[in-house]
């Protein structure tokens, strides 16, 4: 009996600890799909938002002004070629 008991509580716990080497594995592949936490930036010459919105606005007239606000905002900023000279 006391053998039984013995490779029972052998099995039992080879179980736990090869569940526990799954969780890891889990953790680690999740850990591989999370994004990064930085992103890359790059500088464009043009706003690519505002030749969006002037071209969409040739063909249909926009319901609400979402765009108006960010429109004037980066008609505001100044030119980096200007700051250069």
């Amino acid at each position: 009996m006391d053998k039984k008991k013995f490779r029972l509580e052998a099995k039992f716990a080879e179980y736990l600890d090869n569940q526990k080497l799954k969780e890891k594995d889990l953790k680690k592949k999740a850990l591989k799909h999370l994004s990064p936490r930085w992103e890359i930036r790059t500088m464009t010459e043009r706003d690519p938002i505002v030749e969006e919105t002037h071209e969409v606005r040739k063909y249909v007239k926009e319901v609400d002004d979402r765009y108006d606000t960010y429109l004037k905002q980066a008609k505001s900023k100044p030119d980096r070629d200007q700051d250069d000279k």
